[in-house]
């Protein structure tokens, strides 16, 4: 059996062998998790520091925190993207019905005369505005708009915090009150 092996071989191997010991564990502890002890206990036993696994550690957590963050990020622009388009889909729903009504009205009464684009031209072209700044879901404009809408969003919550907050210390002190009262009474 050769006793010499490349780097990646190494951690190959010594990767299988701590997943294999991660899953006899549980059977032999009655545990399914690997306690920071324990992690610490096996990389002393492969000759790894602890600073480097703390490090490690560090690591793996600002990296879930940056996927986290990113996640978030991610789902407030749906909720953004979402927002800006139901806004416009009555907007055009609306356009359509209206402009069909008046291309109606326009051939019962007066079939020489196509007074009706007249009002399709301007509507249309409000229309052509609002579906340029919803339908877009990147570049300038709909960062500029996700920033400010973020800012508005958290600034509602944060007034929602404090309302919250402030009615929660009113009806503690309502509480108090009552039963301050209620122990003279008695």
């Amino acid at each position: 059996m050769r006793q010499t092996f490349q780097q990646e071989e190494a951690e190959q191997i010594l990767r299988e062998a701590v997943r294999r010991e991660v899953q006899q564990a549980p059977v032999a502890s009655g545990m399914s998790a690997v306690s920071h002890e324990r992690l610490l206990a096996m990389a002393g036993e492969l000759g790894i520091s602890p600073d480097a696994l703390e490090a490690v550690l560090r690591d793996r957590a600002m990296q879930a925190q940056r996927e986290q963050e990113e996640a978030t990020t991610q789902q407030l622009r749906r909720e953004f993207i979402t927002q800006r388009r139901a806004g416009f889909l009555p907007h055009l729903y609306t356009f359509v019905g209206v402009m069909a009504l008046l291309l109606a009205i326009n051939l019962m009464t007066t079939p020489g005369y196509a007074w009706f684009l007249w009002p399709l031209l301007v509507w249309g072209l409000g229309l052509y505005l609002h579906a340029v700044t919803a339908l877009p879901t990147r570049g300038p404009n709909f960062d500029q708009g996700f920033s400010a809408w973020t800012e508005r969003r958290k600034k509602r919550q944060d007034k929602e915090a404090k309302r919250q907050a402030e009615a929660a210390i009113r009806t503690r002190g309502e509480t108090a009150r009552r039963a301050a009262e209620t122990e003279l009474d008695e």
